[in-house]
């Protein structure tokens, strides 16, 4: 695993490669290498869901090293004030507000939240 590491962290076109499809890919594209930086972080990955109704703001979920619940909403691309009030904020408070569901999970246990986004956050939606 060192070796394909050091392969690309050498080799400026596998770079630029990854970089750009990381950028334009949506959710759903990134959401598999998100999830894999997670597991070589040291989280245990408990699910990984997309627009399901169990989803509850949740696109994965995780728990840290430390043993701390982790829930992520997954976005793909920019996120303007208009999308902001209408997709993602509602997504934001169910992931901030709702319990993780899960057999292995307190629901009483506090969890971590975290927007994750490939593009860009615009200065209007930052100060909200």
């Amino acid at each position: 695993m060192e070796t394909e590491k050091n392969q690309l962290t050498r080799d400026p076109f596998m770079q630029r490669a990854v970089e750009y499809w990381l950028d334009s890919s949506n959710e759903l594209g990134y959401q598999p290498l998100f999830c894999q930086l997670l597991t070589w972080s040291g989280h245990t990955l408990k699910y990984s869901l997309k627009n399901t109704t169990l989803e509850q703001g949740k696109d994965v979920v995780s728990i840290s090293d430390e043993g701390v619940p982790q829930a992520y909403q997954l976005k793909g691309g920019d996120i303007s004030l208009k999308r902001w009030r209408d997709e993602v904020r509602p997504e934001i408070e169910e992931l901030i507000d709702c319990p993780i569901k899960h057999p292995e999970i307190n629901k009483s246990q506090p969890h971590v939240s975290w927007l994750i986004t490939n593009g860009n956050i615009d200065d209007t939606v930052r100060v909200q």
